[in-house]
């Protein structure tokens, strides 16, 4: 397992950028989520709209924060 997996290559800039991820990413997909079932209208038609228009717009705030925090990463812990 030590082949694979080697605690001392990783830093403290790995663990704080993997945090800052995991904190992001947990607040914009119910953020998102929630925006867009609030926001649902058309009965039943509407929910599985609402639903595909969230996994959507979760994706793509997940990838756009990816870029920024990890931009973001690459500045702040050089290396």
């Amino acid at each position: 397992p030590e082949t694979f997996f080697n605690m001392q290559l990783i830093d403290a800039g790995d663990f704080l950028t993997g945090f800052a991820k995991c904190i992001a990413y947990g607040a914009a997909i119910p953020i998102v989520s929630g925006y867009c079932g609030l926001s649902t209208f058309g009965g039943s038609e509407g929910v599985g709209w609402a639903t595909t228009r969230a996994v959507v717009n979760s994706s793509l705030a997940i990838i756009i924060l990816n870029f920024f925090i990890s931009g973001a990463s690459f500045l702040i812990f050089p290396g």
